[in-house]
């Protein structure tokens, strides 16, 4: 009765391991932009997880309408390295009021990946684009 006690719970054991799948960390580049035309009183500052990275740069094509990272966008986007897993995403205004925020998340496993956005104020959105680590990233104020 033992035995078969110890080989019951070795097998569940087994297949408790073998379907739990362990995130691979993956070096991601982001294309960080915002749809916002710029103006005196619209630049927004970019911080990732608390950590001010700099201005977000205008691109005029929407997350739903941009086809792929091309070279312009790769010449006017805030270019940024970063790790798969979750992040703290925000812009700031020039009076330090958030006018774009959320989570993004980029979690790579062997046999999936899952991706994307949970929102928290104004419009932001994510899309990967020709390669697996390649992002493009939008904070907004609002949706265009």
């Amino acid at each position: 009765m033992k035995t078969t006690l110890k080989c019951l719970l070795a097998i569940a054991i087994s297949f408790s391991f073998a379907s739990c799948q362990k995130e691979i960390p993956t070096k991601l580049t982001g294309y960080f932009y915002t749809t916002d035309l710029p103006s005196d009183d619209v630049h927004y500052k970019l911080f990732v997880d608390g950590v001010e990275k700099g201005y977000l740069p205008y691109y005029g094509t929407g997350i739903e309408k941009l086809g792929s990272i091309d070279s312009t966008m790769k010449m006017t986007a805030l270019k940024l390295e970063f790790m798969s897993g979750r992040h703290q995403i925000q812009a700031k205004d020039a009076s330090g009021k958030i006018v774009s925020s959320g989570e993004f998340y980029f979690e790579f496993y062997k046999n999936k990946t899952k991706s994307g956005v949970t929102g928290g104020i104004g419009a932001t959105g994510s899309a990967m684009f020709n390669s697996p680590d390649e992002v493009a990233i939008l904070l907004a104020k609002d949706v265009k």
